[in-house]
């Protein structure tokens, strides 16, 4: 038992002693990490110093910068002024001269009206003795008068021009005057400045020789950097105020001390890191004594970096002191600058003084230019008093004119008359009748007859027989030619009026199928207004093979009533197709051509039969409507069976040759919308192509 009281005594010793130790090893590291924390406190604020005097350094040149850059700007501002004065001078020298000579041509021309305002008199009471002699003096005479008061409006509004460069000229003599008080008074006030800005920037030097010895002080005593540090600390935060009151305008300024709070941050920020790693590297350490070694080693290993850092801020220290001597010949230039613009500032007077005297010879000029004035305004008057004696002799041969201009407009009044009695002649022998406007009783009641429906799009299909107005209306509603619910086709079947109600849901169309023109039913002179074609939303006037001269009456309605219109030419996939033909036939015909010659050329004949197809129609309507002095309108080229396969939604439309289908059928549903929404709104007799109107 003792034995074992004795072996557990000594555990207890050996396990106390270790605690002992540990506790004593953690208490060691905790001590050192503080000393370590300190010296990195001290270190992170000798480097806020350093950057302080340098922020200080740079702001002190880039003051020096600015008094010299504000020296050069009045030296340039200076020679601008004295340029300007010459050239003003110069300028007022040229117009000076330029007056007179005006003046005396302005003067010699009233002689010279004069002269011929005797003369045109003469001339006129000579003529009265003769009737036919009177009326060529008459002519002249009106011809002179009218010369005379143009030249007597070019020459009030010469004086007024000169009167009005004059006043001008004075203006700007007086705002020159003005500016050049300005300029003295700035020269003066930027002197102050320099003056001023060279006191700054010795006050800056005096601070910057400060700092300079501060840190050399820092250098030579090592073992009291950090008490020195702690001084030029306070010292830089003095300095720092005072360049912040001096300058709070500076963008620049700013912009650096937000980097450097930022840097500052950061640099704060990290540190907080390192500490917080440092703390939770001790708590590890506290388990075993060997990491506890291994800690300690680490701290050590901070130390020598936290030496590095001091190595380097001595390196920037270094770089700031050639800063600042840098500053110190910055200043030395300004000075100089300042120097320069005292001397700029007394030219400048010498230019002043001499711009006042050469005003004084702009005002001599104006009195020379003023009696000049004077001197045209009496032969101005001169020739008036003439004038007016002229103008007499004007008014009684201008009465006699007239008489004759009064009979000559009754003759031709007369004459038109005869020649629209002649012409309403001609074109009731040709049958045809008078363009009349229907009634606002026959609208409505040709409305009521033909059921109008109130929100529907009424569209007319009219034109010759035989150009397939029925076959349109079916392939515009989606139906095949032929079947139960398609609209007859052929001329048997067309000899009134049809209306088609369009099936399709959001489709609110009604058809109507015109007799063909020129039938016994439906004769051509009269066909517009006896079909009541008047009454329709819009029209459209098919054609085959020829745009006859129905479809042309149609379009004048159209174009006179204000009803749109749309012109389409059908069955062009026949059409081509002739071409085609015809092509092959002349590629067969020709001898010189070898296989692949002609396999080539057989390839290209369905483009270039599209493309003459569509020329050709193009030319001949844009002709056609230009005789009848109708304004230019699209012309829509489809085919029946293409505008079906559109409508019933064919997904194989590949090889499907589309011309103006998509257009037909995008711009008829636009003109639809718009009468809908507002009947007002309507674009009327015009190209209505639209690219993005859903198709039909």
């Amino acid at each position: 038992m003792a034995m074992k009281s004795r072996v557990a005594s000594l555990l207890s010793k050996t396990k106390s002693s270790k605690v002992s130790i540990k506790q004593s090893t953690l208490d060691e590291l905790r001590s050192e990490k503080e000393e370590l924390e300190a010296k990195l406190d001290k270190l992170q604020e000798e480097c806020a110093s350093y950057q302080k005097a340098a922020e200080e350094a740079r702001a002190a040149r880039s003051k020096a910068e600015e008094a010299s850059q504000l020296a050069k700007e009045s030296q340039a501002k200076a020679e601008e002024e004295m340029q300007k004065a010459v050239e003003e001078r110069t300028k007022a020298y040229q117009e000076k001269e330029e007056a007179q000579r005006v003046a005396e041509e302005r003067t010699e021309e009233a002689k010279e009206h004069a002269r011929a305002a005797e003369a045109s008199a003469a001339a006129a009471l000579e003529a009265q003795e003769k009737e036919r002699q009177a009326l060529e003096a008459r002519m002249a005479t009106e011809q002179l008068a009218d010369e005379e008061k143009k030249r007597r409006e070019s020459a009030e509004q010469a004086k007024l021009s000169i009167e009005q460069e004059l006043e001008e000229k004075l203006a700007e003599a007086v705002n020159a005057r003005a500016a050049a008080e300005a300029a003295r008074d700035t020269a003066f006030k930027d002197a102050g400045n320099a003056t001023l800005s060279r006191e700054e920037a010795e006050r800056y030097a005096k601070q910057e020789r400060d700092a300079r010895e501060a840190t050399e002080e820092m250098l030579r005593e090592a073992e009291m950097v950090m008490e020195t540090s702690i001084r030029d600390a306070q010292m830089a935060l003095e300095q720092k105020e005072e360049s912040l009151m001096l300058l709070s305008q500076m963008k620049q300024a700013k912009l650096d001390a937000e980097s450097d709070a930022a840097f500052e941050r950061d640099a704060r920020e990290k540190a907080e890191v390192d500490m917080r790693l440092a703390q939770v590297i001790s708590e590890k350490l506290a388990n075993e004594i060997q990491e506890l070694v291994q800690e300690k080693e680490s701290l050590l290993t901070t130390m020598q970096a936290s030496e590095q850092t001091l190595a380097r801020v001595q390196e920037d220290l270094f770089r700031i002191q050639s800063q600042v001597a840098e500053n110190t010949e910055a200043k030395d230039n300004a000075e100089m600058g300042l120097r320069e613009s005292e001397r700029r500032v007394e030219e400048l007077t010498v230019l002043v003084q001499e711009w006042r005297e050469r005003a004084e010879d702009a005002r001599s000029m104006k009195e020379d230019f003023e009696r000049a004035l004077e001197k045209s305004r009496d032969a101005q008057y001169d020739a008036q008093k003439q004038a007016e004696e002229f103008r007499k002799a004007k008014d009684k041969a201008e009465a006699e004119k007239r008489a004759i201009s009064a009979k000559e407009e009754a003759e031709r009044s007369a004459r038109k008359a005869v020649e629209a009695f002649d012409e309403a002649q001609k074109k009731w022998r040709q049958g045809i009748q008078p363009m009349t406007s229907p009634s606002e009783g026959q609208v409505d009641s040709l409305r009521k007859a033909r059921q109008f429906r109130e929100g529907a799009f009424h569209v007319a299909v009219a034109g010759l027989t035989g150009t397939g107005k029925s076959s349109l209306i079916n392939a515009l509603m989606g139906i095949v030619n032929g079947t139960p619910e398609a609209v007859p086709t052929g001329t048997q079947f067309t000899k009134t009026v049809g209306r088609y109600i369009d099936a399709r849901r959001n489709y609110p169309h009604i058809w109507y199928d015109v007799p063909g023109a020129g039938t016994l039913t439906a004769p051509s002179w009269n066909y517009f207004n006896d079909q009541g074609l008047f009454v329709f939303d819009a029209i459209i006037v098919a054609w085959d093979n020829r745009f006859s001269d129905v479809d042309i009456a149609v379009l004048e309605n159209c174009v006179r009533m204000k009803i749109p219109a749309f012109i389409v030419r059908t069955k062009s996939d026949a059409h081509i197709s002739n071409i085609e033909d015809r092509m092959r036939e002349v590629v067969e015909a020709d001898p010189t051509l070898t296989n692949k010659d002609r396999k080539a050329k057989y390839s290209v004949i369905p483009f270039s039969a599209r493309a003459e197809y569509i020329s050709e129609t193009r030319q001949s309507v844009e002709l056609c409507l230009h005789n009848a002095n109708l304004p230019s309108m699209k012309v829509y080229l489809v085919s029946n069976k293409t505008i079906t396969k559109i409508i019933q939604g064919d997904k194989n439309m590949r090889n499907v040759r589309v011309i103006d289908e998509f257009d037909l059928l995008n711009d008829i549903w636009a003109l639809r919308r718009a009468t809908v929404r507002g009947g007002a709104g309507i674009p009327r007799m015009q190209h209505m192509r639209s690219n993005t109107a859903p198709v039909m």
